[in-house]
Parts: C-alpha cells; sequence; structure tokens
C-alpha cells in the first residue's frame, strides 16, 4: 500500500508547507494539521507495518537469488539522490516516521506555552499518535506470537495463522484432559491442538461458548478460569 502512504505523507506536506509560508508564532498552529492526519496515517500504516517483514525477507531473497535485480538496485543506490541508501533503508523509513512524529509532538508540547492556541491541538495530537504507536506494537506483537505458533503447528494447521492481517491472539489454555493438548483462541479462530498438532479448527462465530464456574455436577463443561491470556486450563 506504499501508494497509498505515499499521497497520504504528500498531501500532509502539502498542509505543512501551507501553514509555514504565512506562520505567525503568536497565532498560528501545527496541532490541528497532524490531529487531521493521524486518522489518515491510522487507515494505511497498520497494514504496511502488519506486512513488513514478509516484504522485508522476500526483498533479501530475490537480492540472493536475482542477480539483475541487485545490480538495478545498486545502480539505484549509487543516484545522487539516494544519498548511498539501499532499498531496504528507504523501506523502513516509514516503519520509522510514527515514532517520529510522537517524539516530535511531545517535544513541541513541552516548548508551547499553555495558553497558546496550538497547545490543545498540541496534546491532542500528541494523544492520538501514541495510541496509533501502541496499537500498531500491539499487532506487532500478535503477529510475533500467530508466527511462533505457526512455526510450532507447522502444516498440521490447514489454515495460515497469518493470512488475516489484523487477527488478535487471546490465549492458549491447557486442555486438562487431554494430554499435551492446548486450546488457543484467535479473534476470529478456535484451534484445538494435541502434541504439538492442530487437530480441529473452527471460525469464531460457528461456535457456541460457555463459561462457568467449574461443579463436581457439571463435569465435562467448558471452563476458561480467570480467563487470562496467558495461560489456563480448559476441560475438553
Amino acid at each position: 500500500n506504499i501508494n497509498q502512504l505515499y499521497a497520504t505523507n504528500v498531501r500532509f506536506y502539502d498542509a505543512l508547507m501551507k501553514t509555514s509560508r504565512s506562520w505567525h508564532d503568536a497565532t498560528s498552529t501545527i496541532g490541528d494539521l497532524f490531529l487531521a492526519a493521524v486518522p489518515k496515517f491510522a487507515a494505511y500504516y497498520p497494514a504496511y507495518f502488519v506486512n513488513f517483514d514478509s516484504s522485508n525477507d522476500l526483498l533479501n531473497r530475490r537480492l540472493r537469488s536475482n542477480d539483475k535485480f541487485r545490480q538495478l538496485c545498486d545502480e539505484i543506490k549509487r543516484e545522487p539522490e539516494c544519498n548511498n541508501l539501499d532499498v531496504i533503508s528507504f523501506l523502513i523509513q516509514p516503519i520509522q516516521r510514527l515514532p517520529r512524529y510522537a517524539l516530535l509532538l511531545d517535544q513541541l508540547v513541552a516548548v508551547t506555552p499553555h495558553d497558546h492556541p496550538d497547545a490543545p491541538y498540541l496534546l491532542a495530537a500528541v494523544r492520538q499518535a501514541r495510541a496509533l504507536v501502541e496499537h500498531i506494537n500491539s499487532h506487532m506483537r500478535t503477529r510475533s506470537t500467530l508466527a511462533k505458533i505457526a512455526r510450532e503447528l507447522g502444516s498440521s494447521c490447514s489454515m495460515p495463522l497469518l493470512d488475516a492481517p489484523f487477527r488478535s491472539f487471546v490465549g492458549r489454555f491447557d486442555l486438562v484432559d487431554v494430554p499435551k493438548g492446548s486450546f488457543i483462541l484467535t479473534s476470529d479462530l478456535v484451534i484445538i491442538t494435541i502434541k504439538g498438532k492442530a487437530r480441529a479448527l473452527w471460525p469464531v462465530h460457528l461456535m457456541w461458548a460457555s463459561v462457568m464456574d467449574p461443579t463436581p455436577d457439571s463435569p465435562g463443561e467448558a471452563v476458561a478460569g480467570d480467563g487470562a491470556s496467558d495461560g489456563g486450563s480448559v476441560t475438553y
């Protein structure tokens, strides 16, 4: 989605330049421009973050296996406009951009008087920027967890766990009555594993779950303990 990212940043740059040309220290504002831009960033940056590792891996494979492609990249790197930076250095720029915006806004808040017209805009913008960065980081942590689970399950899992960019990981629980069995729950999938192999997989919307306190009169019911996402047990 690099085209959408580029177009969004061009519009943001144009807005910044327009404001800078008529800047007045006492009355001009920049926080409102960030406030308008952050929702647009939120529409396109997360997908870029989520897909960056796989894109980077693909690029490295092509650089190793395709001599013509590698030569082309080397030629582009030597162009004056590239400042001797390779393709990967440019691809990582969007990854670094949002945290830098958050840091910049922090610095602007620190030096802006409380009674300046820009102060409330900057405070709101820094909150939104931080929230977006944390939102993306959370997705990246989830992707890392799902990638680890996918490696563990290997070909026994019929559905690629990373095929949904914004799938979230809820938790992994032991199956009490099944040796080496576990219950993996994501935002849209339920996976039963036994001895490290996926034995059953259902979309969540097809499941009906009943969470209750275990009692001697209700053996075999599904029990999710305290609901903690870092582990627990389920009677299956």
